[in-house]
């Protein structure tokens, strides 16, 4: 099971490094594969191969102790959840909401609505329940295609 954290991890950091860092909130399959090769371990019994006297000691402190650290892992996740969560109610991550109410209130929802930046103005659109024109695809929709998406500058 070392081997497959190991490996897995390494795999993960790669992909991040070589295809897309992206942010904090993208790195959560590392805690994820560490608490599934942690689970799984249980399953194998302990090997009996020859390690260095050190390596062994701590891999019988640490597994001696392993329910512990996992539940305080966990309890720790669980505590910054709730903050998170809390800070997400207090300050909410997008304005897309009020952007949409605005606009309801405003009786602008039936004039044609323009948005740059599409992942920016999608949630606007579900939330009004109608398509808005996106250049960024030159289309109307009410949801992303990256796949007639193209990148424009300010400028245009």
């Amino acid at each position: 099971m070392l081997f497959a954290y190991t490996f897995g991890t390494c795999l993960l950091i790669w992909f991040a490094y070589e295809k897309f860092f992206g942010s904090l909130r993208h790195h959560g399959h590392l805690f994820i594969l560490f608490i599934a090769c942690i689970w799984i371990s249980t399953f194998y019994p302990e090997s009996n191969r020859p390690v260095i006297s050190f390596i062994k000691g701590a891999a019988k402190f640490l597994s001696d102790r392993k329910n512990q650290y996992v539940n305080f892992l966990l309890c720790i996740h669980l505590l910054t959840r709730i903050y998170a969560y809390s800070m997400d109610l207090i300050y909410p991550f997008s304005a897309s909401k009020e952007v949409a109410k605005f606009i309801t209130d405003s009786q602008l929802q039936n004039n044609l609505i323009i948005g740059s930046q599409d992942n920016e103005v999608s949630p606007i659109a579900a939330l009004l329940k109608q398509p808005i024109y996106y250049f960024e695809s030159s289309r109307y929709g009410s949801f992303i295609n990256w796949n007639q998406r193209k990148i424009l500058t300010f400028k245009q």
